[in-house]
């Protein structure tokens, strides 16, 4: 479980086993007004059966003034960032 960076609200990243073994990736956002978890922006079903950690990677630092850092359209990865090519 981790925290991810650059997204609107804090949202965590999950990633668990269900009962028939199979390994998914889920996120949740913490609704801080009401104590709750809610539903993430998204989620992966069925990754790599070998997958056991999350990693949180921060947005890189602008380091150059002149060449701005790559900005995503969306302040979520979508799902198949995390696909692994074939």
């Amino acid at each position: 479980m981790v925290f991810l960076h650059g997204c609107t609200k804090p949202t965590l990243a999950v990633l668990y086993q269900d009962s028939k073994e199979f390994r998914h990736l889920k996120t949740y956002e913490l609704l801080l007004k009401e104590k709750e978890f809610g539903e993430g922006p998204w989620s992966l079903p069925n990754v790599e059966s070998g997958a056991s950690r999350l990693i949180p990677v921060p947005k890189p630092a602008r380091t150059d003034p002149t060449h701005p850092p790559f900005e995503s359209p969306s302040p979520h990865p979508h799902p198949s960032f995390f696909k692994q090519a074939a």
